[in-house]
């Protein structure tokens, strides 16, 4: 695991993850939302969240494990940085699109600047993965003017500045 996160605390954030965008769930309200911008700031668990959200609970929990791995087996962890640029399988897009309905109402309940640029530089990957570059551009603007400059709000935004659409989607109609 990494080191910011006992093995314990990582489950319990990648099962966190899952139950928000669990259908048989009710909504997640302020509190859980709040929560979720909060550690949408981390970049690990970020990626731990989209990678999850676009495959599985599995793949995302292998995720957080390969980021705290520093013996790195690439035969046995995901390429979590691949996925992040679209190069994977069709995702779930069911799961994707309850993620990004999290995502972007987590930002209208962060309890800071800080964290709704967290949660809108998720939901402006998530939007782009889902083939809606006019609205990821649009979180890229949010999270940018609430101050976020993370490396990956400014990879989402030149991967939209160069009309890059996601790896799963190249060949479909």
């Amino acid at each position: 695991m990494t080191d910011d996160y006992p093995e314990s605390d990582a489950e319990n954030v990648s099962a966190f993850f899952e139950e928000l965008v669990d259908e048989r769930r009710s909504p997640p309200g302020p509190d859980q939302l709040a929560t979720l911008a909060a550690l949408l700031t981390s970049p690990a668990l970020r990626d731990l969240a989209l990678v999850q959200w676009a495959t599985d609970h599995e793949t995302g929990a292998a995720t957080l494990t390969a980021q705290g791995d520093h013996d790195l087996d690439e035969s046995r962890a995901p390429a979590a940085g691949a996925m992040l640029l679209g190069a994977m399988p069709p995702p779930d897009l069911a799961r994707m699109e309850r993620a990004l309905i999290v995502c972007e109402r987590s930002a209208s309940r962060a309890p800071g600047a800080r964290e709704a640029a967290a949660a809108h530089a998720a939901s402006a990957w998530l939007s782009w993965m889902l083939g809606r570059p006019d609205d990821a551009r649009q979180h890229v603007d949010e999270a940018i003017a609430g101050g976020g400059t993370s490396t990956f709000i400014l990879l989402v935004r030149g991967m939209l500045d160069a009309e890059l659409a996601p790896g799963w989607m190249r060949g479909r109609r």
